[in-house]
């Protein structure tokens, strides 16, 4: 079946005078107006024409993605909003993929954008005082890239989404000179769910990734492709003297490497090339070699001594919780810096998130918050008393119909009430992609908001964040959803 033929749903709009039929996978048929000829595009599907200087899709003088907004999400709820790629690729004009947002909600709040923000203007503040920086270091960069845009698959796009993701939340500052080429692999689904929470992508080869190790390296050994012996490949191309490592800052010879009993993991001590750890005691550094969901994980297990060489083995135990520990102390100090940078930016700009709430469909005493579609909430009090929450969650039962809008509905699957929020997990009917979703309703300013806390393809993942929500502690490890 031709990609433009796999859809499940059509509706129509208008769009500028011109009428419209729109599938949910991006294509569009555009009427010929009555009573004038039929022109080029007329009357057959398509998913536009590209502009090779922006990348987006065009159907005359219209944008594809405006009119498929349009048509699935409404209208925009002001002027102010632009329709925002998910994931950023400009050729992928799937409802989901598309949402309405402000300039400044884009900035902050969609992390692909972020990370690309703060990567070139070094913070969301200095972009928000100046946003003609961005443009000028993109044009220095020639950071321009379009090519790897294109129309997807629904399989393809969660992949390009997931590859995107992980990409912007290993991006590092712009003292790196570290890029990655956006190609035909962002489709693919290069990132297993499995990988592990401390991973990054190495510089080279496609295959490695790195694990408790900040600076993109290149591992000059590592073989290129997997075979069906990965480790033992490996373990050939090692030789005592060989360069190991290279990286921006230094890089590293072989002294010592040998295979596990198991032959599960390979060991390495390598002497690490540069001036400031010549000078140090400890300049070996130990390197165990793993193979992983089809990557070969390269784990820093940190530096030891010369005097340490002979029993190195026995350390790497506590060598490794140790950096295990360095690097989540690390990722929290880059969490709260970062959130204390939009709280910055937030509060010298007056940014008020309650400005931004739309009105529900229905009661009239209910709002909704970063969520798109107008939504009826069945279950919401249609009056406040003194105790309002209280009142909602009475009115909660499992299984009961929560929402529905013209998109999708949704049955409540479980909910808790804290102090200040009621936390709801709904489960979608079977339209949507992701089946699970997370809401918080408060009670703020005389009105009932919904806020949309995301939304999960496991019930297990939904689960994880209405736990955290709550402020409890989750036992149960990762979930799929943690790297979707």
């Amino acid at each position: 079946m031709n990609l433009i033929d796999d859809f499940v749903e059509v509706k129509e709009c208008v769009y500028k005078n011109e009428c419209y039929c729109v599938r949910d996978n991006g294509a569009v048929l555009r009427h010929t107006p009555a009573g004038k000829k039929a022109r080029k595009l007329d009357n057959c599907w398509t998913f536009g024409k590209v502009n090779l200087q922006n990348g987006y899709l065009y159907i005359g003088s219209a944008r594809i993605h405006r009119i498929v907004a349009l048509a699935f999400h409404g209208e925009p709820p002001t002027k102010e909003h632009i329709t925002d790629h998910i994931d950023t690729n400009r050729q992928n004009n799937r409802p989901q993929n598309l949402r309405y947002l402000t300039r400044l909600e884009n900035a902050i709040l969609n992390p692909i954008t972020r990370s690309k923000i703060e990567y070139y203007c070094g913070s969301i503040r200095a972009f928000l005082q100046n946003p003609q920086i961005l443009r000028n270091k993109v044009l220095e960069s020639s950071d321009k890239n379009i090519e790897w845009m294109r129309e997807v698959s629904d399989e393809e796009a969660q992949n390009c989404l997931k590859n995107l993701q992980h990409l912007s939340s290993q991006r590092n500052k712009p003292h790196s000179t570290t890029t990655t080429k956006m190609g035909e692999w962002i489709y693919k689904p290069i990132y297993p769910q499995a990988i592990n929470h401390y991973d990054i992508k190495a510089l080279s080869p496609s295959v490695a990734v790195q694990r408790y190790w900040t600076t993109p390296t290149e591992f000059i050994l590592c073989p290129k492709q997997i075979s069906d012996t990965p480790l033992e490949d490996y373990h050939k191309n090692l030789k005592r003297n060989a360069t190991l490592t290279k990286n921006n800052f230094n890089s590293s010879r072989i002294i010592k490497f040998e295979m596990s009993k198991n032959k599960e993991a390979i060991f390495v001590i390598s002497q690490i090339k540069t001036q400031a750890r010549m000078k140090d005691k400890k300049s070996y550094a130990v390197l165990k070699i793993i193979y992983e969901n089809n990557f070969f994980v390269h784990i820093n297990c940190g530096y030891i001594t010369e005097a340490q060489k002979a029993t190195y083995k026995e350390l790497i135990p506590e060598l490794e919780e140790r950096q295990r520990e360095k690097q989540e102390s690390l990722k929290n100090h880059q969490e709260q810096e970062r959130s204390r940078q939009q709280e910055i930016v937030a509060n010298e700009l007056n940014f008020n998130i309650a400005d931004y709430d739309t009105q529900a469909l229905l009661p009239s005493i209910a709002k909704q918050r970063a969520w798109v579609t107008p939504t009826e909430f069945l279950l919401c009090p249609k009056e406040a008393s003194d105790t309002p929450l209280e009142d909602y969650c009475k009115n909660l039962q499992k299984e009961a119909l929560f929402s529905q809008n013209k998109n999708n509905s949704a049955s409540v699957l479980d909910f808790a009430l804290s102090s200040k929020a009621i936390f709801v997990i709904c489960k979608f009917d079977e339209r949507n992609v992701k089946h699970f979703a997370l809401v918080e309703i408060i009670y703020e300013n005389n009105f009932f908001v919904h806020i949309n806390r995301g939304s999960f393809f496991k019930e297990r993942g939904a689960y994880k964040y209405w736990t955290l929500a709550q402020g409890l502690k989750w036992s149960g490890g990762d979930t799929f959803d943690d790297f979707c």
